[in-house]
């Protein structure tokens, strides 16, 4: 097996795409406690973050099928993408 060496780097894209996912990030766990918990309470809060999660499993198991479904291809999704791409 050969070893394949790649190089790091990050390009505007990546950099906005990551900036992006921390603004998503911080909406999606922080904004819940301090915004909608007194404004819903426990119940309407507890049934939200249920929702939530039922969605994040469904995404969770697209992307598995998604790279599953390539037989003997173990990259991951950045690797992925270079090779989409042709970086």
């Amino acid at each position: 097996m050969e070893k394949r060496t790649f190089n790091r780097y990050l390009s505007g894209a990546d950099v906005w795409v990551l900036s992006l996912g921390c603004i998503i990030g911080w909406g999606a766990f922080v904004m819940p406690g301090t915004t909608f918990l007194p404004a819903a309470g426990p119940t309407g809060m507890a049934i939200a973050m249920l929702i939530s999660a039922a969605i994040m499993l469904v995404i969770g198991a697209n992307y598995h099928y998604r790279y599953r479904s390539h037989d003997g291809d173990d990259n991951g999704c950045f690797e992925r993408k270079q090779m989409v791409k042709g970086d």
